[in-house]
């Protein structure tokens, strides 16, 4: 019951910080360096195609990682408006609750950097 009232206040702690506000213009994937999450400029212009780039993981040799599972996959994605849904498989729910608050804010924020 808990985890599911605090969901709401990280989705709009995220979409309120630098990545949705004030960044440079392009799409972005963001990944993990320490304990923040650092932007990785991508050729994505659709939530899923975004989406597809952050599930590939972050650049070789690049010292970022990601808490997104491997083996997430996006079943569904739409746009409407200023909206996006997506609609991920379970591996993306699964393991510690600390890795799946991390994974979320990775697609809060690479979602959040496509234009509109």
């Amino acid at each position: 019951m808990i985890r599911r009232a605090l969901l709401p206040a990280l989705v709009v702690a995220a979409l309120g910080g630098s990545a949705a506000h004030g960044a440079t213009p392009g799409t972005k994937t963001y990944f993990v360096l320490g304990q923040q999450l650092v932007p990785v400029q991508v050729v994505a212009r659709t939530p899923r195609a975004a989406i597809a780039r952050l599930v590939a993981g972050p650049p070789a040799r690049s010292g970022l990682r990601t808490f997104v599972p491997e083996s997430t996959r996006v079943r569904h994605s739409s746009r409407s408006g200023s909206t996006v849904t997506v609609d991920l498989n379970a591996a993306f729910a699964s393991g510690r609750p600390t890795w799946r608050n991390a994974r979320l804010a990775q697609l809060v924020y690479t979602v959040s950097s496509l234009r509109g």
